[in-house]
């Protein structure tokens, strides 16, 4: 069961606390995932800090939380673009409890950063990765020789923010295949 919440009542703080427990209740199903509140990275303060780890590579989202009574701005989005370049994150997200102007969904989808707006206690996502044509189409990135097609997938990688679909193909098959 939702409950809603008054937004316009809570502190920025409280705002941001309130997103932390919407963020851990998304994410619980992960199991390697580390989630910090109020971190600060090289001088900038990050509002939630998500750290998993998948074969012994870290991967990162910072999220900030904005309860704004306006819609979120392109310049809003700007600055948490530039946050997750600085710090070499993978991801960013940006948490509201407004809406967001269609220069900030714009940007954002060029972008690949995710905009989520809270509403009656549920993570509403504008966007969740980059803008991609219809010309880019992953079959065309794997240039195998002949018409060998992957054989199936081994491992299958989805990040805690929903952003990305890794296939990693079996490789035995197609090595035994081409030593014949």
């Amino acid at each position: 069961m939702f409950h809603t919440i008054d937004y316009t009542n809570l502190s920025p703080r409280d705002f941001e606390v309130y997103c932390l427990s919407l963020v851990k209740r998304a994410f619980c199903k992960f199991d390697s995932i580390n989630i910090d509140y109020d971190v600060l990275l090289r001088g900038y303060q990050i509002d939630i800090c998500c750290t998993h780890h998948v074969h012994e590579m870290e991967f990162k989202t910072i999220i900030e939380c904005k309860r704004y009574k306006t819609p979120i701005k392109r310049d809003t989005v700007l600055a948490l673009h530039s946050k997750v370049q600085e710090l070499g994150a993978h991801k960013g997200m940006l948490i509201s409890s407004s809406r967001f102007q269609s220069g900030a969904i714009e940007f954002a989808k060029e972008h690949g950063i995710a905009l989520v707006q809270v509403i009656d206690g549920r993570l509403n996502y504008h966007t969740k990765n980059k803008k991609f044509t219809d010309d880019s189409n992953p079959k065309q990135l794997v240039n195998l020789p002949g018409n060998i097609e992957p054989l199936g997938v081994l491992i299958g990688y989805v990040s805690p923010t929903i952003t990305s679909y890794h296939a990693l193909y079996e490789v035995d098959p197609i090595r035994n295949f081409l030593s014949n």
